[in-house]
């Protein structure tokens, strides 16, 4: 499983088990509220939370979350991305489906190039985190 938001809106996406949804989080004092396709959930929390945004990324690998056709490819290696900045979309069952950069930092390996074919699962770009403080 794993998250990245929407630029800085409370839009997500969520990866899991390989299909890809958008949600809606918001948070309160001791909850989030999470909207997936209309339905609302309301999630206590046993604490209240504190947030941060981090620059590190988890994986310097950005691998495929389904299969299909790399429709297109917005960076090349060496370009600088911020957190949540669309690096490629796939296109698989007539629907594209946005791939964002999950921390900031430099692409530097692409594995794909434009029309080709991916698995899921496939390595496609690899970005070395940005770990200036402040970002």
């Amino acid at each position: 499983m794993s998250i990245a938001r929407i630029g800085s809106s409370t839009l997500y996406t969520l990866l899991v088990d390989g299909h890809v949804h958008r949600v809606q989080l918001e948070s309160a004092k001791d909850s989030y509220e999470v909207s997936v396709r209309g339905t609302r959930l309301v999630i206590g929390t046993s604490r209240p939370t504190r947030h941060r945004q981090s620059t590190v990324i988890d994986t310097p690998v950005i691998s495929a979350p389904i299969s299909g056709t790399i429709a297109h490819l917005h960076v090349q290696e060496g370009t600088r991305v911020d957190k949540g900045a669309l690096l490629l979309d796939i296109q698989a069952m007539k629907m594209h489906n946005d791939i964002l950069a999950p921390g900031a930092g430099v692409v530097r390996r692409v594995w794909i190039a434009e029309g080709s074919t991916v698995a899921a699962g496939q390595r496609l770009l690899e970005i070395q985190a940005d770990l200036t403080p402040g970002d």
